[in-house]
């Protein structure tokens, strides 16, 4: 009897083992899993460093004409800062000159003693000038030395602003603190004064007038010396307005 149960037994058992066994489910990789996209609808903003600062822009530095004697003026003698001289005297700036020559200021007053030819001081401006005597100049530097240009063997000197806007270097014997005669003044160059300047000069009745003669002598039928003269009388009246106390306005161009 135990023979046919043990034949029945092994179809069963192999049955058993034929059956199909379910597949295992594909892994997903760790990457794939990161690099879903959230679902949960928030946002993790991202840390950005802020940038340097830029540099602060340079700052404009307004110069001013200078309206009072320098600390280190020499003995008897009033003269602006060296370092306002020295830009002053490395370029021509007429409209600087008849500021400083008003009336009423503080720089001191040189007389030319004999008529001279001067050298310009700036390196720009290497020509000679003719100066007459009793020329006014103003005294913007004193010199120990003659060391320079100079004009003559004397010891010591000045540097000096003449009417024009240029600066001439004298000898010591060149100058005088006194006229000996009505003081005289360089040419005023009206084609390099600033408009703001022409037009307070205009509105003098005198500069006006000789304005008008000279612009009809040199600019219609005159002749050169008709012309000359013109230009002349023109600075004179320019002169007679700074002299008696006339306002010019500031300069555009402040050295």
């Amino acid at each position: 009897m135990s023979r046919p149960l043990l034949l029945v037994a092994i179809p069963i058992l192999a049955g058993v083992s034929c059956a199909e066994v379910p597949a295992p489910e594909p892994s997903t990789p760790a990457a794939a899993k990161s690099a879903a996209p959230s679902t949960s609808g928030t946002f993790t903003p991202v840390s950005i460093a802020p940038s340097a600062d830029p540099p602060p822009a340079p700052v404009a530095v307004k110069l001013d004409l200078p309206s009072a004697c320098a600390p280190d003026s020499p003995a008897k003698l009033c003269v602006p800062e060296p370092s306002f001289v020295q830009r002053l005297c490395a370029s021509a700036y007429p409209d600087v000159a008849l500021v400083m020559f008003h009336k009423k200021s503080p720089w001191s007053r040189g007389y030319v003693t004999r008529a001279i030819d001067a050298w310009n001081t700036a390196s720009s401006l290497q020509s000679s000038s003719r100066l007459a005597i009793d020329e006014e100049v103003i005294l913007v530097k004193q010199r120990s030395n003659p060391g320079g240009i100079v004009v003559s063997g004397a010891s010591g000197g000045y540097e000096a602003l003449r009417w024009d806007g240029t600066c001439v270097s004298l000898g010591g014997d060149e100058v005088s603190r006194h006229p000996r005669g009505l003081p005289k003044h360089a040419a005023i160059p009206w084609r390099r004064l600033d408009d703001r300047t022409q037009h307070a000069l205009l509105d003098d009745p005198r500069v006006k007038e000789s304005y008008e003669q000279r612009r009809k002598e040199c600019q219609g039928t005159g002749t050169a010396a008709q012309c000359d003269r013109a230009e002349a009388a023109m600075s004179r009246s320019i002169v007679f307005f700074v002299r008696a106390g006339g306002q010019v306005p500031t300069p555009a161009s402040v050295p």
